[in-house]
């Protein structure tokens, strides 16, 4: 084969691995900048700029052309790889984040329905009495919160003992899974009293950087005895 044209085909090829090498470090520098938060876009894409100039560079003065095109293809498409992880990056971390609100959303809706069936059930004391009405008790936050932040991937390993107290043994409640939330039950009121009510709620740390999601779900007994409130959830930085 031809000396020159196959100089020529390993220098072209030499100029793509570059090229090709750039466009990933730029991906990755943007992955780790919107990971932590810090504007390493528009660094990323000075860098490759920078870059595709130096190659452009190099093949004038080598005088190869496939290299300066190489070059000059290298300066088009950085910017648009860094654009591209501008828009996909948060979106898919927002994804990632929502997917993780299920947990929330799923185990408030089990204590809902397990309160309801607390209430509605004929509970008597040691003496056989039947007992007033009510709601389990009030519990507060388990685990506390910000527990599961310091833990590997901001979840908190299963700890059954957590569970073993009378309110979410009344409600049949645990979890057995890793998971990102911490939960409370507040109650209120018995029998015939008004006010008798309760909430269940959810919080977590999903970035563990100090600020929480709220979620609940309230429940409470009307004049006919019934409970109502079971129509939705309440949600506040949900993605936090």
């Amino acid at each position: 084969m031809n000396a020159p044209i196959e100089e020529a085909r390993q220098g072209h090829s030499r100029a793509g691995i570059a090229a090709l090498v750039v466009m990933v470090l730029g991906v990755v520098v943007s992955v780790v900048g919107m990971a932590l938060g810090q504007p390493m876009i528009a660094a990323s894409l000075g860098v490759g700029v920078l870059a595709a100039i130096v190659l452009a560079i190099v093949g004038l003065v080598q005088r190869t052309r496939k290299r300066l095109i190489a070059a000059l293809t290298l300066l088009l498409l950085w910017p648009s790889s860094g654009i591209l992880a501008a828009v996909a990056i948060p979106a898919y971390l927002k994804y990632i984040r929502r997917a993780k609100t299920s947990e929330a959303t799923m185990s408030l809706r089990k204590i809902f329905d397990s309160s309801v069936s607390y209430y509605d059930a004929e509970l008597t004391d040691s003496d056989g009495k039947v007992m007033p009405k009510s709601f389990p008790a009030s519990t507060d936050w388990t685990p506390p919160l910000g527990e599961c932040c310091k833990h590997p991937g901001g979840k908190c390993p299963p700890d059954p003992a957590l569970w073993d107290t009378p309110t979410w043994k009344a409600l049949n409640f645990f979890i057995d899974d890793p998971h990102y939330y911490s939960y409370r039950y507040v109650s209120s009121g018995t029998g015939s009293d008004t006010g008798v009510a309760f909430t269940a709620s959810a919080s977590g740390d999903l970035n563990c950087d100090g600020v929480y999601s709220t979620f609940e779900r309230i429940g409470s007994v009307d004049a006919a005895d019934n409970i109502s409130g079971g129509g939705g959830i309440y949600r506040n930085l949900d993605l936090e």
